[in-house]
């Protein structure tokens, strides 16, 4: 392609002087904040990025965008902007309303009416501002702009990938993965990732990538594209941007091959890369290995969550911090570095180019739940010209149908979306929790269980009993018979031996298929042993009774407190974060206290309760299950 562009996107960036009324393009981008108030601030309000030049290759049609910037005291409230096609008598022109552009702030606009190619070809579109606030623009030599465009001969089968900046300590972060999970469940060709920050799933690379590009936490990469100068971009315009790549033609194809070596835990995968159309750039490939149902004890691990009080929302009532959280689209690795693979592609590419990353897959990742996503990108020396021209995903290993088991405790099916949770206190001989395995194919299965340490307290002691007790050293058990849609007849039980420690234990369980280890149902046990009384003792003798303790759904405060009459009672229940998540008035003013109050929204873990009345408090802790 003969032409060149002066702005590195497909929008036309034209700078708007609005106190002398002149306009003109200039290829230096000021970038606007644009943070939502629930994101933390990052850097400066103002960036200068230079932008490069780009192609633009279009299939069916493209929507014509620019932005406008106001760099005087003067707000602009309306703007007249026309575009043609070079060689065309035919003008587009459009009002802007109700803009108000304050100074030093851009917008971005875009044309109602979109440039539909008749054939194949390179085209030239111009563009003009006209007026500003009513005023016509004058020196019309220096108000225009122009971009270079083709229209490509085949569509591309596209995908665009959105890589999340996000981590445990963003309180924010939750109603990110929320935002993804709904934009992935509605768009086939959308691939979504998180790139986690100052926390134990951060790696090198991932924090370099979000350094470079985040806005906030949480942040969203949508191909990489700069939008605004922003390539970090607020939750709430993820999807709208994702469906504006996918309307974005691409001439870059892209494929994987995998094949994994499950008995030394290698990855050998090849990206393939077809260029349809002559492209010239620094243009790269990467590889991401990516693991969901992600879970960790402790801090790096508990997500933080500011909607915890934040009624319909998700993660309304599951504490802050949230203990056992699961954490999915995690980049575990990113094989070519931060930027990508260079050196693969030429300049200029065009036809087809082939990479094979030789990956070693860490023993503590879940294999089963590892996919593998590849993209071809460009390179720049602003990460505003980093964008992703196309991406992939595929499962490391083959899918399997749903696993073949069930998990059952007196009769009722257990959710094991969450870690299962037992409570108990430093000085009992030993907390157990019992279940049963039903068999939920149409076959005769071959089972064993086996168990792997996550993070466990030193003196803690945890063995398994399915049929015979194994000994704490022994982490399989021996192979099991369940019939066609049968439960098995003997109980699997866990048990952890305290011995006056305090702390959480966490195993990872797992219930295999002996003559297919891919078919496996797997959760985390989490044992919580802590201090707990089911009694308060006030300082005139009197007594509250708190019960039960530990408590699944429900728990009943009785008793009768002396001397304090003429006061309300409250319970405030305090999380471990010292975030208060339920207040209740226990009784008027006679001192006399019967209440059941209900838990059973709240999340699994400790919390520590007061009872006030008049200037006395006292306090406990309950363990909710």
């Amino acid at each position: 392609m003969k032409g060149k562009l002066l702005i590195k996107s497909c929008t036309l960036f034209l700078l708007l002087f609005a106190e002398v009324f002149m306009c003109f393009g200039n290829t230096i981008l000021a970038q606007s904040q644009n943070i939502n108030h629930e994101e933390y601030r990052l850097g400066s309000d103002i960036e200068l990025l230079n932008l490069s030049n780009r192609d633009i290759m279009i299939y069916d049609s493209l929507t014509i965008k620019f932005a406008l910037k106001n760099n005087s005291k003067t707000v602009v409230n309306s703007a007249v902007v026309e575009w043609c096609i070079s060689g065309s008598s035919e003008m587009n022109t459009q009002k802007f309303n109700n803009l108000s552009i304050s100074k030093g702030e851009i917008v971005d606009l875009a044309f109602n009416k979109r440039y539909k190619p008749l054939g194949s070809g390179e085209k030239k579109i111009l563009i003009n501002v006209k007026s500003i606030n009513g005023v016509t623009c004058t020196k019309t030599s220096n108000f225009k702009n122009e971009i270079f465009v083709e229209s490509i001969k085949r569509s591309v089968n596209k995908h665009v990938l959105i890589e999340e900046a996000t981590g445990t300590w963003c309180g924010y972060c939750v109603d990110g993965a929320v935002y993804l999970k709904k934009i992935l469940e509605k768009h086939s060709k959308v691939i979504g990732v998180a790139l986690h920050s100052g926390d134990k799933m951060q790696t090198t690379n991932t924090a370099i990538v979000c350094n470079a590009m985040a806005s906030g936490y949480p942040s969203g990469f949508v191909n990489r594209t700069a939008y605004g100068g922003k390539v970090g971009l607020s939750r709430s315009l993820w999807e709208q941007k994702a469906l504006e790549q996918l309307n974005d033609p691409t001439s870059v194809e892209i494929d994987l091959a995998t094949v994994y070596d499950k008995a030394n835990r290698k990855l050998k995968a090849t990206v393939n890369v077809n260029y349809t159309e002559q492209k010239s750039g620094d243009f790269r490939i990467n590889l991401y290995v990516v693991e969901n149902n992600v879970t960790g004890t402790g801090s790096g691990w508990d997500q933080s969550n500011y909607y915890n009080d934040v009624v319909g929302h998700p993660m309304y009532g599951k504490g802050n911090k949230i203990v056992g959280y699961v954490h999915n689209h995690v980049v575990r690795k990113m094989a070519g570095g931060a930027w990508g693979s260079a050196g693969i592609i030429p300049n200029p590419a065009k036809g087809n180019y082939s990479y094979t990353y030789n990956v070693d897959i860490n023993s503590g990742w879940k294999e089963k739940d590892i996919h593998i996503v590849a993209y071809v990108s460009e390179y720049n020396s602003s990460v505003s010209g980093r964008r992703i021209f196309n991406a992939i995903e595929k499962p490391m290993v083959n899918p399997v149908s749903p696993s073949s088991f069930e998990v059952y405790k007196e009769s009722a099916k257990v959710d094991l979306s969450q870690p299962v949770v037992i409570n108990g206190k430093p000085d009992d001989s030993e907390l157990k929790y019992a279940f049963k395995i039903k068999n939920t194919s149409g076959n005769e299965l071959k089972v064993k269980m086996k168990k792997e340490a996550i993070s466990a307290v030193k003196e803690h002691s945890f063995y398994f009993c399915w049929k015979d007790c194994y000994q704490p050293s022994t982490n399989e058990s021996s192979e099991m018979t369940i019939a066609a849609g049968d439960t098995h007849a003997d109980e699997l039980s866990l048990h952890l031996e305290p011995k006056s420690a305090k702390g959480i234990s966490s195993y990872k369980i797992t219930i295999e298929n002996v003559n297919n280890p891919m078919d496996k149902l797997e959760f985390t046990a989490q044992f919580v042993v802590e201090d707990v009384s089911t009694d308060i003792f006030t300082d005139d003798n009197s007594k509250l009774k708190v019960f039960p303790n530990p408590v699944n759904n429900f728990v009943t405060i009785k008793g009768e407190l002396n001397n304090v009459k003429g006061s309300d009672i409250f319970l405030r229940l305090y999380n471990t974060e010292g975030k208060l998540v339920r207040s209740v008035l226990l009784g008027g003013n006679n001192g006399s206290i019967n209440k059941v109050i209900d838990c059973s929204n709240l999340t699994s873990g400790i919390y520590t309760y007061t009872v006030t009345t008049g200037n006395k408090i006292f306090s406990g802790r309950i363990v909710k299950r």
